[in-house]
């Protein structure tokens, strides 16, 4: 898999924990809602919210959620505009 498949999934997933963040700021999106959301399955959006995680976007909490960081909210933010 390519590094701009991955991009793009990354902008995807930035992209819907925005539109979650636009519904409810203090919201912690559970992974199971974003795994909905997208139509995948909770053990791949798990391993990207983990990735997101570690580069900054997120602040993920295991069995809590996650919410974006400023900088995730600024990636979502430019994603959903794009759109």
């Amino acid at each position: 898999m390519s590094t701009g498949h991955f991009q793009e999934f990354e902008d995807e997933y930035l992209e819907t924990m925005y539109e979650f963040y636009e519904k409810d700021p203090e919201l912690r999106v559970r992974t199971g809602s974003l795994a909905e959301s997208l139509k995948i399955s909770p053990a791949s959006a798990t391993e990207m919210v983990q990735r997101l995680a570690s580069k900054g976007f997120l602040d993920y909490v295991p069995y809590k959620g996650s919410s974006l960081t400023t900088k995730g909210l600024e990636h979502g933010k430019m994603m959903k505009r794009r759109h």
